[in-house]
């Protein structure tokens, strides 16, 4: 049991898992945003993590959509910041930057079922069914800002915020990653500890992130938690040191590729705040994936489910 969450923990913090930026720009994120996550897919094109996903069918699938909307998904956006609450989770609004073309796009959604349109203060609001038979909302910001979600009650939230009409998240003391490809930030991770088994070590933690980027050639990630006291950051520091530890024993005797992959996480503390980090090749990551690990599966859920997906 306690070799597999190792794996798991292992499995996050490489693959939990989109105009230039060296960050999130918080500026687009409504301050009443309990997480939000941010995807620079310039930094993706070309990265080990864009070649791991091509092999595994990202760049077919790709192709596929750019036939359909003629938008190249990894050349033509740019970055993709999702945010949203934790008590509504999938009306959580994606902010859209890129190469966009609003008249296609627009021409595309017009098609879709049940299509509709409606005005907010000169802007267009076009809401339509998915093939799933999801409603889905969508308006250009400007010709290179969409705003997406689930609720047109979140993107009018979101147009005012992209207006200064409401207040953003950047005053708040948020945890960013400079130099991530992939980052899940959440303001306060002790609100959905209780949601699962799997993520109860995060019930004296304030705030998170979990940040994917590349170091050279390799994959590098980073879980940084920022506890609510010295004394559980301490406590958070021996726990996982414990399950390493631990890990590193059970692997010993039952896989010593996984013990490889374990012996190479580092925890450091400081103050309130632990940072687990580890850098794997593309092939431990293939090897990781390649496990289908079932508590990998279980935890990506919870974080799913605790944090939204649309």
């Amino acid at each position: 049991m306690k070799l597999r969450l190792l794996i798991t923990l292992t499995a996050v913090l490489t693959l939990t898992a989109v105009v230039t930026a060296d960050k999130v720009d918080l500026n687009l994120i409504g301050a009443d945003a309990a997480w939000f996550t941010h995807f620079d897919m310039q930094k993706f094109d070309g990265s080990a993590l864009n070649k791991i996903a091509d092999s595994r069918g990202l760049a077919a699938k790709c192709e596929e959509i750019k036939n359909y909307i003629g938008l190249d998904l990894i050349k033509d956006i740019t970055e993709v910041t999702m945010y949203g609450s934790i008590e509504a989770p999938k009306d959580a609004a994606a902010i859209i930057k890129g190469r966009l073309d609003p008249k296609n796009l627009t021409a595309l959604a017009e098609k879709q079922p049940e299509y509709s349109a409606s005005q907010y203060e000169g802007f267009t609001i076009h809401t339509w069914k998915s093939g799933k038979g999801e409603v889905k909302s969508g308006c250009f910001y400007n010709s290179g800002t969409l705003v997406m979600s689930k609720s047109k009650e979140s993107i009018i939230a979101a147009l005012d915020v992209l207006g200064g009409k409401s207040p953003n998240i950047a005053k708040a003391g948020c945890i960013t990653s400079q130099d991530a490809i992939f980052q899940l930030y959440m303001a306060d991770a002790s609100s959905i500890s209780s949601k699962s088994e799997h993520l109860m070590f995060l019930a004296n933690v304030k705030k998170t992130l979990l940040a994917i980027g590349q170091k050279d050639s390799d994959v590098f990630s980073e879980l940084i938690m920022q506890a609510d006291t010295a004394d559980n950051a301490v406590l958070l520091d021996q726990m996982i040191q414990g399950l390493l530890a631990m890990g590193q024993m059970q692997a010993a005797q039952q896989n010593q590729s996984a013990l490889e992959v374990i012996k190479k996480i580092s925890v450091n503390t400081e103050d309130t705040t632990v940072v687990t980090s580890v850098v794997l090749t593309t092939d431990e990551i293939d090897q990781i994936i390649a496990s289908k690990n079932p508590a990998f599966s279980k935890i990506c859920k919870s974080l799913r489910n605790g944090c939204g997906e649309n």
